[in-house]
């Protein structure tokens, strides 16, 4: 994206190979960081670290990934329209924003479920989570919202400066939430077995 309006701003064209690139990787770190945030809420690596059905689960996960890429390229075919002032304005927007409060809805109802399952001591953790979890990914439809009721001019500044600064809020939040030595640490799964009081001579 950088070089991209590097460019722009010195021929008013800019590299549309690098925009494009940017458009979908920014796409896909969304995506990606929303599905590990909606297998934590169904419980992975705190109640199950193995998937029953991997198959089932990487063939959904990979059809969600596509449809996220194509509605992601197809907001760049209008990007010369009048009244398009942000990348995810539009028809293509607001088919994204519906597939997001899907994940929303499943990342709640696993929440929800995995709350009333899970014993006293994950609870404090599990709350905190599906607050902030649940933020992240309502922050992308909020998003859209607060650009319709704001004016035009400012739609794109608002969309792309609360884009980067929602997924790094939530990046940070992760990283103090599941590293070091934590209440994570603690309930996890992937935590070590403690070690045999049997001593071999």
């Amino acid at each position: 994206m950088w070089t991209h309006l590097m460019a722009y701003s010195k021929d008013g064209l800019g590299l549309v190979p690098c925009h494009a690139v940017s458009v979908v990787a920014e796409i896909a770190s969304q995506f990606f960081l929303s599905v590990l945030l909606v297998l934590i809420s169904w419980g992975w690596t705190i109640s199950y670290l193995k998937f029953h059905r991997p198959l089932l689960l990487i063939e959904m996960l990979f059809t969600l990934l596509v449809l996220h890429l194509l509605l992601g390229g197809l907001t760049e075919l209008g990007n010369d329209e009048y009244d398009k002032y942000h990348n995810y304005d539009g028809i293509q927007g607001v088919l994204l924003t519906v597939l997001r409060l899907g994940m929303f809805g499943y990342f709640l109802y696993g929440a929800t479920r995995m709350y009333r399952q899970c014993s006293i001591q994950i609870k404090p953790f599990f709350t905190t989570f599906t607050i902030y979890a649940g933020a992240y990914l309502l922050s992308f439809p909020l998003l859209i919202l607060i650009c319709q009721i704001c004016v035009p001019y400012v739609r794109h500044r608002i969309m792309t400066i609360g884009t980067i600064f929602f997924q790094s809020l939530a990046l940070c939040i992760l990283l103090k939430l599941f590293t070091g030595n934590n209440q994570y640490t603690r309930i996890s799964k992937h935590k070590a077995p403690p070690l045999s009081s049997n001593k071999t001579e």
